[in-house]
């Protein structure tokens, strides 16, 4: 009887035991699970996330204003300068910059430009690139609809010293800031850089 109940007892803790280790595998496999669907989330979030930032590269590039200044040859032999977006998006506001006389930013408003469209230069900037010699250096700010983050792309433009002659043209990076900034606090911030970039390009592009 003694041996019956020792038997008896005995095979219950063997029960208990393996209970318990079937319960610490459960749990085990349990954890190990949920820590690989963890790392499924986090590499589908990080990959969602990648994917996203390339949509929104994408899509200021597809909407990026980019203008210049062009000098077009007329049948007399003379030039009129147009300003031009070149690029695949609406510029919602076009600035021309230049440095004046004493060393300050001196804009000038040009409206919006659609893409591929072109305005003739107005003014008294125009009739000096036509009958002035010397070299003339202009910056043009693009303002762009689809982003406030980078809405502004910019281009510096060069007329040969004669009067009357072709326009040189290069990309200008400007700096990318989280808030949206309007044209006259770009210039505050940028000036420097711009001037700079202006007195450089005197000297070739």
């Amino acid at each position: 009887m003694l041996f019956a109940k020792g038997k008896q007892r005995e095979w219950v803790n063997v029960t208990a035991a393996y209970f318990v280790i079937a319960n610490l595998f459960v749990l085990w496999w349990y954890a190990d699970t949920t820590k690989q669907l963890l790392d499924v989330s986090r590499a589908q979030v990080a990959t969602s996330g990648d994917q996203l930032a390339e949509t929104i590269r994408a899509s200021r590039i597809a909407h990026k204003p980019f203008v210049v200044i062009e000098g077009i040859q007329k049948d007399h032999g003379w030039f009129h300068y147009f300003v031009r977006n070149i690029g695949p998006g609406l510029a919602v506001n076009v600035w021309l910059l230049r440095e004046a006389p004493n060393g300050e930013p001196l804009p000038q408003s040009l409206g919006s430009l659609g893409p591929g469209d072109s305005r003739l230069l107005f003014g008294p900037l125009e009739k000096e690139l036509c009958d002035q010699a010397g070299v003339y250096p202009i910056a043009l700010f693009a303002e762009g609809l689809i982003t406030r983050t980078a809405q502004w792309t910019a281009t510096i433009n060069v007329r040969e010293r004669a009067s009357g002659s072709e326009m040189r043209n290069k990309p200008f990076e400007i700096r990318i800031k989280d808030t949206a900034r309007t044209f006259e606090q770009l210039v505050a911030e940028e000036w420097v850089q711009i001037r700079e970039s202006l007195r450089n390009s005197t000297g070739g592009m």
